[in-house]
């Protein structure tokens, strides 16, 4: 039986961490949860995520310096989304980075699917319930 895929959840607000995981295990993808920059940095050095999804706003530093930082790093690069309720900042990565609006976060679980690929293991857009 195969690996689920793993997700970094680096979001600082409890509420939205606890929605974006409770999305992520329906479509079989397991998450681990970071509130700033620094646990976030060091979950990433501790063990490979299938995708990242990053907050624009968190304590300590920006989430627009993490991102970049994460998409230095070569096994991660194309595997991060950006999901915030700052739509207009996060237009600066429009073209590199998909980016998911907090109020429409049912499009969250779509974008995962498409980041993972052709994992075998993972539910396919078409799988998912009617909503």
């Amino acid at each position: 039986m195969s690996k689920s895929p793993l997700a970094l959840i680096i979001e600082d607000e409890p509420f939205w961490s606890g929605i974006i995981a409770h999305l992520l295990r329906q479509i079989g993808v397991e998450s681990q949860v970071a509130c700033d920059a620094g646990r976030a940095r060091e979950l990433l050095r501790a063990r490979f995520f299938d995708v990242v999804l990053v907050d624009l706003v968190l304590p300590g530093q920006e989430g627009t310096d993490l991102i970049r930082e994460i998409q230095g790093d070569r096994l991660l690069l194309n595997r991060c989304v950006i999901v915030t309720a700052h739509e207009h900042v996060a237009s600066y990565f429009s073209e590199e980075i998909p980016i998911i609006d907090k109020n429409r976060i049912q499009e969250l679980a779509p974008q995962v699917m498409r980041i993972l690929g052709e994992r075998e293991d993972v539910p396919r857009p078409g799988d998912l319930p009617a909503s």
